[in-house]
């Protein structure tokens, strides 16, 4: 069971009831250890790095520098929104902040250098 809950800053995320403080429910039990054969498979689920160091290629220089203003070109439902690179990302991408606070993983065909404000 868990509840959509909207942020300050506009971000919705479905939270487990166990995990809002003051909801009174108690966390699930762990599973009890069991033994496995060799050909037993468990699934492990970890989050994704939001920024990763990029791979070794010759080239230190990156497309774009951590700190440096951006504006998106696309998808189409982020054109136009300005942010902040946080740095190198998995793939060919860069891990942005927006203005909004929230971190997306931009790849580089979709991301431009801000032009400095006079």
């Amino acid at each position: 069971d868990a509840f959509a809950i909207r942020f300050d800053s506009g971000s919705v995320f479905n939270i487990e009831i166990h995990n809002i403080q003051g909801s009174g429910v108690a966390p699930p039990a762990a599973p009890a250890a069991t033994s496995y054969s060799a050909s037993a498979a468990t699934t492990s689920y970890a989050a994704p790095a939001a920024v990763s160091s990029p791979a070794p290629s010759g080239d230190d220089e990156l497309e774009f520098q951590p700190g440096q203003k951006v504006q998106i070109l696309g998808p189409p439902a982020m054109a136009g929104k300005k942010g902040e690179v946080i740095g190198p990302a998995l793939g060919n991408a860069f891990a942005v902040r927006f203005e909004s606070g929230s971190v997306f993983n931009i790849e580089t065909g979709n991301l431009q250098a801000a032009m400095a404000m006079a």
